[in-house]
């Protein structure tokens, strides 16, 4: 019986440790992540040319990853993994515009030296006079694209209304980036 009591005590302590453990090892990560926040912007032309994709590039992206780098102690070797988190379109101007006239847009991401990625998409956009959308997240790293000093979005767009005037959109992304904080 003294022997089962020991044995129980001595097990139940084990638990607990190796919940602690588990815990400790959470808590730490929790350190090594943060976000990395950035936008741009794209125009969409006006056009009578409905139900055919049209490629549009934002401009150079600055992705100023080094300054959020070092500002959460780490540098760019230390970098384990970057994914999208989130992104937003927003229309700028005209400000009486919704997203009404656009059918589907997929975004991608291009780096010198790198191949393009598709990074995010909306199909089928319902006509609800929206002037924001979130996009759908594919689901890929993006470490190489994000560690470089600069970046471009492209941008695909099928129509399925006729555009009167260009239409200026802002893109905002929200990327989870995920470190070894001062090597550890």
């Amino acid at each position: 019986m003294k022997i089962t009591l020991k044995l129980s005590i001595f097990l139940l302590a084990l638990v607990f440790t190796a919940c602690d453990a588990v815990d400790e090892i959470a808590n730490v990560d929790k350190f090594t992540k943060f976000d990395l926040n950035s936008s741009s912007e794209v125009s969409i032309p006006e056009t009578t040319i409905v139900n055919t994709p049209v490629e549009l590039d934002t401009p150079t992206i600055e992705s100023n990853s080094s300054s959020a780098f070092s500002n959460n102690n780490t540098t760019k070797d230390l970098i384990e993994s970057i994914k999208l988190t989130e992104m937003k379109l927003e229309i700028k101007s005209p400000e009486s515009a919704n997203f009404n006239f656009l059918k589907e847009i997929t975004l991608f991401i291009n780096a010198d030296g790198l191949e393009k990625k598709q990074i995010a998409f909306k199909n089928n956009i319902a006509n609800n006079d929206s002037s924001f959308i979130l996009l759908d997240i594919v689901d890929t790293e993006l470490k190489e694209y994000l560690i470089r000093d600069n970046y471009v979005l492209n941008v695909t767009t099928t129509t399925d209304e006729a555009i009167d005037e260009d239409c200026d959109i802002t893109i905002s992304t929200k990327f989870l980036v995920d470190a070894k904080i001062l090597g550890i």
